[in-house]
């Protein structure tokens, strides 16, 4: 079970049911076996499967209700890959986590995957973001675009 809907089973669900008691969600993100969301507060909530830390919360555990991750930060936008999650603050800057097997997380430091958010550079001017199964794409508020990780599909290597 990868409990990626988020409804604190492991159940299948053939018709919708919400997630937790609130109407505060602004944005949402469906990847292969994860989810993530940000409130209309800025707060960012993941569930799932954990595989290579995908959720960032840390652990390596799965989760099948929401759990907050960094609460320090104000998030604007997430987006989940196959195996990692990317994300914008409030301010600008670009974090991302889970497998960096292809460089997807933009840092420099491929194939060390981390199970928490790491910046992504020093930039605070991106507007855009969207995770892929290995690469990562991103656009900044000048309406340029920047793509990192390995472009083509896995089985094709």
């Amino acid at each position: 079970m990868f409990n990626q809907l988020g409804d604190g089973t492991q159940a299948d669900r053939h018709s919708p049911v919400q997630i937790g008691a609130g109407n505060d969600w602004a944005q949402v993100s469906a990847g292969h076996s994860h989810t993530a969301a940000i409130k209309t507060d800025g707060s960012l909530w993941v569930w799932g499967a954990n595989w290579v830390g995908k959720l960032g919360d840390g652990t390596a555990m799965g989760r099948s209700a929401p759990v907050r991750i960094r609460p320090d930060i104000n998030w604007a936008l997430v987006s989940t890959g196959e195996f990692h999650t990317a994300a914008i603050g409030t301010d600008g800057s670009l974090w991302a986590w889970g497998s960096n097997e292809r460089g997807q997380l933009g840092n420099l430091m491929q194939t060390i995957n981390h199970n928490t958010p790491i910046r992504v550079g020093e930039r605070s001017d991106w507007a855009q973001v969207s995770a892929a199964h290995s690469h990562t794409v991103a656009v900044r508020a000048d309406g340029s675009i920047s793509t990192w990780g390995n472009l083509e599909p896995p089985w094709v290597n």
